[in-house]
């Protein structure tokens, strides 16, 4: 049996297009036919659970919700992360060890990090980086939906 798969969508800033982004991923999952669960972390009202409907809304600063998105992981999980939550979640995996069980391969993980058109996303690139270390993928994403959205070149 393959090691389980986290792919986390998320940003510390908020409307950049996270909850699109995992809402793309459910999507695809789906068509392929590819078992997942979802969770959504926009506790309490949930934002990703109005797209998929069998998202588990948790609150993912509390002990229950995080033995919720991450205890006995198997499979794919599918995790939309709040706003402002991203580092935070990082830093709970690295305190839990999981970032060396990634690390080891004993679990994949794969962030989807949707940037916004300001330096501040640039910023949280290189923090996000450090903390997952090697043995992940991360994933930059514009999201350039908006004709209103003006990225600064690069």
């Amino acid at each position: 049996m393959p090691p389980p798969l986290v792919i986390m969508g998320g940003a510390d800033k908020g409307g950049v297009g996270k909850t699109v982004t995992c809402r793309i991923m459910a999507d695809y999952l789906m068509w392929r036919q590819i078992p997942y669960r979802a969770i959504d972390t926009e506790y309490p009202a949930g934002g990703f659970v109005r797209f998929v409907p069998s998202a588990e809304i948790i609150d993912i600063e509390r002990i229950e919700g995080q033995m919720k998105a991450f205890d006995a992981m198997q499979g794919i999980t599918l995790i939309d992360v709040r706003a402002g939550q991203l580092s935070k979640i990082l830093d709970l995996l690295n305190q839990a060890q999981m970032l060396d069980d990634v690390k080891a391969g004993n679990m994949n993980l794969a962030l989807l990090h949707v940037l916004g058109p300001s330096v501040q996303s640039l910023r949280e690139v290189s923090d996000a980086s450090l903390a997952i270390g090697g043995g992940s993928k991360h994933f930059l994403l514009k999201n350039r939906i908006s004709a209103t959205t003006d990225y600064f070149e690069w």
